[in-house]
């Protein structure tokens, strides 16, 4: 926001990488707890068996998550700060809402993924969202011949 409203394009695109490079980082960091400690941290909430195995199974698919979680994180806030937040209504429905949701169901129940299917399915959306938000603000921060 500091950068548009210097009206620094190249600014504001340098503080997003900059933001998605840290936010990133503490995706991994945390990634690589849940893949090394998943098991302990799972037995600090239950001892139940069945609990235990469906939260070690979706370990996997918990990453992807955190990875999509971020890039939708990183650009939603870097085009809130251009003010140019009306196409984030209509990204978030389409993506969450018309996508997320069928492919949930496709996965838990045509696939047969069950469970696995339907945390993996979270990481669909998300990386959409991510992918629109960063495509809009691209386009909203690009360079001016001349400018």
């Amino acid at each position: 926001a500091n950068e548009a409203g210097q009206g620094s394009r190249s600014g504001m695109r340098r503080v997003a990488g900059a933001g998605y490079f840290v936010i990133l980082c503490f995706a991994a960091l945390s990634s690589t707890v849940f893949v090394v400690c998943g098991e302990s941290l799972a037995r600090m909430f239950t001892s139940d068996t069945m609990v235990l195995a469906a939260a070690v199974g979706v370990l996997f698919p918990l990453v992807l998550y955190q990875l999509g979680d971020a890039t939708q994180i990183c650009f939603a806030n870097a085009l809130r700060g251009t003010a140019r937040v009306m196409p984030m209504m209509w990204i978030a429905f389409v993506s969450y809402i018309l996508v997320g949701l069928p492919v949930a169901w496709v996965f838990a129940f045509p696939c047969g993924m069950g469970l696995f299917g339907i945390v993996l399915s979270f990481s669909v959306p998300l990386f959409l969202a991510g992918g629109l938000f960063l495509w809009f603000f691209m386009r909203v921060t690009r360079m001016r011949q001349g400018a």
